[in-house]
């Protein structure tokens, strides 16, 4: 005679009707141990390509028509600045600026648009868990001081144009000293490089100046802090804008 069963017993076994083994489900070949079937690895990598791409495709829309086509392989070559292209996509907080410099022609412009296109082309997971890339600005340092000056249009405030330059994560500054040098225009330039420069922000500077002579366009305060903190290449050659086609 069997004894009373606990009802424990019973209301597990209840519980878990067999229904058979079930079939085992592939493995997803790029993540062992993922369901080949929605794997969230893959969706993961799908979601960040989409917005790596769609950052590279946008540079294209944002680039003067004439450097629309610089990329990566334009700068294969020069190996200090793929380095640097490879220290901002690891960690922009950590990157120093990029200086170009050489005589006109050397292709300085050519190379920071291919420079800043590999740049932010990378993403990175924000603390909202959503892929983002590097936000960037490219001017010329004509046009900046352009954007500062005072003007009597009520949408046009220099102050917050100044602060989101600072702000932004990768700034492009061409053509650095080609514009004449006034105490304003200094105080201008010096507020903008050393807002960035305490902020621990990167940025892309090309001049046609050799470092000694950007010292007496720009002021020692600016230079100093441009040859501080930056990856300083020189771009020879001659110039390409004269060469016939």
């Amino acid at each position: 005679m069997t004894g009373p069963v606990p009802i424990g017993a019973v209301l597990a076994q209840l519980s878990q009707p067999d229904h058979g083994a079930l079939p085992s489900m592939p493995e997803c070949v790029k993540h062992p141990g993922k369901r080949a079937n929605g794997c969230a690895d893959c969706a993961d990598e799908r979601d960040r390509l989409e917005v790596v791409g769609a950052a590279y495709a946008a540079c294209t829309d944002r680039f003067p028509t004439r450097y629309e086509t610089a990329a990566v392989e334009d700068i294969l070559d020069l190996a200090e600045v793929l380095a640097w292209v490879e220290e901002f996509r690891t960690d922009p907080s950590k990157s120093r600026s990029l200086l170009l410099l050489g005589s006109t022609g050397t292709g300085k412009t050519h190379t920071a648009y291919a420079a800043l296109r590999h740049a932010v082309s990378v993403a990175t997971m924000s603390r909202a868990y959503v892929y983002r890339t590097p936000r960037w600005k490219a001017l010329t340092h004509a046009d900046l001081i352009a954007s500062l000056r005072p003007r009597a249009a009520k949408d046009h405030d220099a102050e917050a144009e100044l602060a989101r330059l600072i702000e932004t994560d990768l700034l492009f500054l061409d053509d650095l000293g080609a514009i004449k040098a006034t105490e304003w225009v200094e105080e201008m330039t010096y507020r903008l490089i050393n807002g960035r420069y305490e902020a621990m922000r990167p940025s892309i500077v090309t001049s046609n100046l050799p470092l000694n002579e950007l010292k007496e366009a720009i002021g020692d305060r600016i230079a100093s802090r441009l040859a501080q903190d930056s990856v300083r290449v020189v771009l020879t050659g001659t110039d390409r804008r004269r060469k016939r086609t």
